[in-house]
């Protein structure tokens, strides 16, 4: 996890980190790693001045699907 603003220490409380993830944004690295940005917890909008969540529409999901593991290129250890 990456604090997205390291002007000040990272703010990170355990019990609420899905609101600070979804609050950030997310890179995939190269070497199939990936790196999370997370707002400081103490910056996130308190739920009375948040925006009203919006339904999906379930057909904007219809062409959508999931990748698993095994539809990676599998290396080989001695390749690394």
């Amino acid at each position: 996890m990456i604090d997205m603003d390291p002007r000040d220490p990272f703010d990170f409380y355990l019990d609420h980190y899905q609101k600070q993830l979804v609050s950030g944004y997310s890179k995939s690295t190269l070497e199939f790693g990936l790196r999370a940005h997370v707002r400081d917890y103490n910056k996130l909008a308190s739920p009375s001045s948040a925006a009203p969540a919006q339904k999906m529409n379930p057909r904007l999901w219809s062409n959508f699907s999931v990748l698993t593991t095994n539809d990676l290129p599998h290396r080989h250890a001695a390749s690394l």
